[in-house]
């Protein structure tokens, strides 16, 4: 009809106020703004029969009387006077208007009632007349075949299937079932008043479960066999690279035998002409330490020498500025003394003449100078040549190139004389320069001659460390040569030692490699034939997965509310029997107990407080595979202690919803789903009465809405994240309860009922703990510690297979660490296999003096279950098995008194074995007849008296 729907949205304190309200605005929505809304109503928001009251109105005449308040009222009457006298109603009378606000209602306004049949629905109509009278009936019929067949075809349409007639075979499975599990649970309805509902959305779910669950279980055979594939094959590759290290060890072990020789060979050439070298150097290190100590001795002596010739350089300087005095007075004044000189001037004219007497000169005469007046004014006819010849006096003096004489008849002409300043003035203030430079020169000689020997021992030293310098060259000359040489030889050395080295090292990498591979071998080598075979397995439960899956997912869908009697006859007489008739693949000895979990899950269960009996074993798988939330019939609260260990370590809380109905409480209860929903905790609700409050059923049914990545979960007025780790267990302490069709369409029901085979073997244990206390405790550490062998080598083989499979060969033979964790795992697991056959074996013989106490454990089973069917004459018989417990314990309590007093003293010796023997004989049948009294005495003090 193109109406919007519209759902109520209850939360844990909706009441008649929150339902006024949303009528309210439905109202409004389709009175004021005539919007066509299809107001929905379902069974689960009817949370009080008094909600029915306001919809009784809603249906006869769709006038609530107290729906609005008189401000409310005028207020919507204000909003509808246009409108009113738009249609020709009059304005002004308050009751037209309403009248008409209403009638717009009914036209816009459709309300939807979906409801179950039943007693409940018969009591509602006869409070609530409007709900048959007024409304139209809309019985929906069960989904025809062919319906199934259409929805099963287009969900499977995406899976593989090995052919076309498969194909077909699988999709008619899905329509078969339903109508078989319908007639069991007709069956059951009839035998045990228990009503087990299959709805079509029973068949949604199975499809759903049987694609995940078939992908999934293909996906982890596909991987299991390609693990296992890989563990052979790098087992496989190991054995060959293995056989090659070898053949590379014994090869690398020649080459390194050569190179060792040849570094050997090069070690005492490089120890030869290192000794050379050493020698050499030694003898050079000796001639540079003459060098250094002449070169000290040169240099002490060349200190001393310029020291005097410093001393000697104001003379010089005297001198030149004597010469440099020299004026052209000073040589007319000599002109002027042509015949008759002065005494002192004639003197110092002798003294140059003298001074510069050179012997070699031709143009001068041997023996000396000719000392007369013309001699000396002839020197002094070129003023600038006599400057230059006192100047260069000086340099002649330092070369040692002027004759002694000359100084020596100097000094002896001035002595003479009495030659000084003064006197030389008194004659001629002119001639006073040169006079200044003869006593000048003189002086210098006389401090060249003292340093001369200084200057020639100083030569001497000099050509000394020349020649020292000269042999120290030639010695560091061959030195070098010889480090030449030895720098080759060594780095030939160390060429050759690297290649010897390199070979040692490739030799000992190879060695480890081969001691690794050799290690992993021995290790691992036995695996490899477990591992093949368990490759074929792979591959052969691959080819028949689809069947397996199949019958699997459907006895997870189907047989949760069944007792162990109907579950086998499902499986085996209907499902089974159509998988093989109909050429489905599947495993020849087919048990989907071991598709839904494997032996280490199924053991850490029993370690969580699962009884060890095959019903509660397929309880579990039922639980652990379902798509739906599980709800746990559990009148023994044998899952309850299971499920609060197993759901431990997942921060479970424990509700309550009898708690729902006063609002503090209910608020505590939401906030703490909200919280467990979006952190992804467990939440388990006991004690569930029938009925299921409607504010939690967007959570059991899952009603999330995926937006991105994320799933949002609307609940009530709230938008919760919802975390794929949140987990919701429902369970009922109610031995038969009757949940509503739409409770069990959403969720997963199990009968965690105890039956009599797991009475018996709880029964037995009690006995035996109870008679043999030793023997009990014994069997409970070997069931222990089995099922915590079988976890563990299931998680050494995993660790194992990963380690091998995931660690390159380069690291694999690298590692040392690795293959020692291997072999300390593969040690474990071999040790943990033997400590497994030695458990058995123990257990074995336990079982064996255990079931001496057989026939009381099934006598007690037989007599609690005898008792139970006594439900079935009134419901007021009810019996809890822990009361049956302490009934069979003051059993066993009595009879062990009555055989001690029988028994007397104990005995010894060779009879004590045969006297045990006879005591458990006695207690078999003495607790036989006690738990029969006792039990008997039990029911008839419960008896009705008119029963008796």
């Amino acid at each position: 009809c193109g109406y919007s729907p519209k759902e109520l949205l209850i939360s844990g304190s909706y009441d008649m106020n929150d339902l006024k309200l949303d009528i309210q605005l439905a109202y409004g929505r389709t009175g004021i703004k005539e919007e066509g809304t299809l107001f929905f109503f379902t069974e689960g928001v009817l949370r009080k029969d008094d909600f029915l009251r306001y919809i009784n109105d809603m249906l006869s005449s769709g006038d609530i009387a107290d729906l609005y308040s008189a401000e409310e009222k005028e207020a919507l009457l204000a909003q509808m006077r246009t409108a009113a006298k738009t249609a020709g109603v009059p304005e002004t009378q308050p009751d037209l208007v309403y009248n008409f606000f209403l009638q717009r209602v009914k036209n816009n306004l459709h309300l939807a009632l979906c409801f179950s049949p039943g007693n409940k629905l018969r009591e509602r109509a006869s409070k609530f007349p409007a709900i048959v009278n007024c409304t139209v009936i809309d019985w929906f019929q069960p989904w025809p075949k062919e319906a199934l067949r259409k929805v099963a075809a287009e969900g499977l349409s995406v899976v593989e299937m090995p052919n076309e007639q498969v194909r077909q075979a699988v999709i008619n499975f899905m329509q078969e079932p339903f109508e078989q599990v319908n007639k069991a649970s007709a069956d059951v309805l009839f035998t045990d008043r228990r009503y087990i509902y299959t709805t079509p959305k029973s068949v949604l779910e199975l499809i759903k479960l049987f694609k995940n669950m078939l992908e999934k279980k293909k996906q982890d055979l596909i991987n299991a066999k390609k693990t296992y594939e890989d563990g052979v094959e790098r087992l496989k590759s190991t054995e060959e690279d293995a056989s090659k290290l070898s053949e590379e060890v014994k090869t690398t072990s020649v080459i390194v035998e050569e190179k060792r020789k040849t570094a050997e060979v090069n070690a005492v050439q490089v120890e030869a002409t290192k000794k050379i070298v050493e020698e050499s150097s030694a003898k050079a290190n000796e001639e540079a330490k003459k060098c250094a100590e002449k070169q000290t001795m040169v240099t002490e002596k060349q200190t001393k020498v310029s020291a005097d010739l410093e001393a000697a350089k104001p003379m010089v300087e005297a001198a030149e500025k004597a010469v440099n005095s020299l004026n052209t007075k000073l040589f007319q004044t000599v002109k002027g003394w042509r015949s008759t000189p002065p005494a002192k001037a004639f003197a110092i004219g002798r003294c140059v003449l003298n001074l510069l007497y050179d012997p070699n000169d031709p143009d001068q005469e041997k023996g000396g100078p000719k000392l007369t007046w013309p001699a000396f004014l002839k020197k002094m006819e070129n003023p600038q040549k006599i400057k230059d010849d006192l100047i260069s006096l000086i340099k002649k003096i330092q070369d040692n190139t002027v004759p002694a004489r000359n100084f020596k008849e100097s000094r002896l002409i001035i002595d003479g004389e009495a030659l000084d300043e003064d006197n030389v003035t008194k004659t001629s203030t002119d001639i006073l320069p040169l006079f200044k430079w003869i006593t000048n020169i003189l002086q210098y000689y006389e401090v060249i001659v003292t340093v001369e020997p200084k200057r020639i021992a100083l030569r001497e030293a000099n050509e000394q460390l020349k020649e020292a310098n000269d042999k120290k060259i030639a010695v560091d000359a061959q030195v070098a040569q010889l480090q030449e040489q030895l720098n080759a030889l060594q780095a030939e050395f160390k060429k050759v030692m690297d290649a010897k080295i390199e070979a040692e090292t490739q030799a000992a990498v190879y060695a480890r490699k081969l001691d690794i591979a050799t290690r992993l071998i021995k290790a691992l080598g036995s695996e490899s034939e477990r591992w093949s075979s368990s490759i074929i397995t792979c591959a052969t439960k691959i080819e028949v997965i689809l069947g397996d899956v199949l019958l699997a997912s459907s006895f997870v869908s189907y047989c949760g509310p069944f007792n162990k009697k109907y579950r086998e006859l499902i499986m085996k007489d209907l499902f089974t029997k159509y998988v093989e008739t109909n050429g489905i693949p599947k495993s020849p000895d087919f048990k989907h107990i071991e598709i839904l979990t494997d032996d280490a899950t199924k053991a850490l269960w029993i370690n969580q407080g699962l009884p060890d009996d095959p019903f509660s074993k397929e309880n579990g798988a039922i639980l652990e595979n379902s798509e739906r939330w599980a709800l746990m019939i559990d009148p023994q609260i044998q899952g309850n202690k299971w499920i609060r260990k197993k759901e431990e370590s997942h921060n479970l809380q424990i509700l309550r919803l009898s708690a729902m109905g006063e609002p503090r409480e209910a608020k505590k209860i939401m906030q703490k789903f909200e919280v467990a929903i979006e952190s992804g905790t467990s939440i388990m609700i006991e004690n569930m009465e029938e009925e299921v409050n409607a504010v939690i059923m967007p959570i059991i049914a899952k009603n999330y809405i995926v937006k991105g990545k994320n799933k949002i979960l609307p609940l009530g007025d709230k938008q919760l994240n919802y975390n794929d780790n949140f987990r919701l267990i429902l369970m009922t302490k109610l031995s038969n309860p009757h949940f509503p069709p739409e409770i069990q369409a959403e969720t997963t029901m199990i009968n965690f009922a105890v039956t009599e085979e797991g009475l018996e073997d709880q029964l037995l244990a009690h006995v035996v703990r109870k008679e043999r206390p030793d023997l009990a405790n014994t069997r409970e550490q070997l069931v222990q510690q089995q099922n915590e062998f079988t976890i563990k080598l299931k998680e050494l083989e995993r660790i194992l297979l990963y380690k091998l499979t995931t660690t390159s060969k380069e690291a694999l033979f690298e590692s040392t660490e690795l293959v020692d964790s291997l072999e300390k795992s593969k040690i474990l697991s071999e040790d943990i296999s033997k400590k497994s056959v030695a458990a058995k074996e123990m257990a074995l013989q336990i079982e064996e003096t255990s079931e001496k106490y057989r026939p009381v454990a099934a006598r007690g089973a037989l007599i609690f279950f005898v008792m139970t069917e006594l439900s079935r004459v009134h419901t007021f018989y009810m019996f809890s098995l822990a009361a049956f417990i302490n009934v069979v314990n003051r059993a066993l309590d009595k009879v062990q008194v009555e055989l001690r007093a029988q028994k007397g003293v104990a005995k010894k010796g060779d009879s004590e074995e045969a006297d045990e023997k006879a005591a458990s004989l006695k207690t078999v049948s003495y607790t036989h007849l006690r738990a029969h009294e006792t039990s008997l005495h039990l029911v008839c003090r419960l008896l009705l008296e008119k029963k008796k």
